[in-house]
């Protein structure tokens, strides 16, 4: 049915999200140490890049579960104007 894409969309959306979490946590536990200083400056590279990434779709995530909801105090009909 039509109306399934856009839950489908957020589903993927949010499958997006736990496999970008996967991916921080796996440069969380990466063992720096041992890494050469290549390796070392390539992982704060990414690992902040990872960061900032993962902070901007949480809030996605955060606004489309709130979008989807269906008394949404985002939609148009919700907001009370005088």
């Amino acid at each position: 049915m039509t109306d399934d894409y856009t839950e489908k969309s957020v589903n993927a959306f949010k499958r997006g999200f736990n496999k970008l979490k996967k991916a921080g946590d796996l440069l969380t536990y990466a063992p720096v140490d041992d890494m050469s200083d290549e390796g070392r400056s390539m992982h704060r590279h990414v690992s902040g890049r990872v960061r900032v990434l993962h902070a901007a779709v949480a809030g996605g995530c955060t606004e489309l579960r709130l979008l989807t909801k269906k008394r949404s105090a985002f939609l148009p009909e919700n907001v009370a104007r005088k």
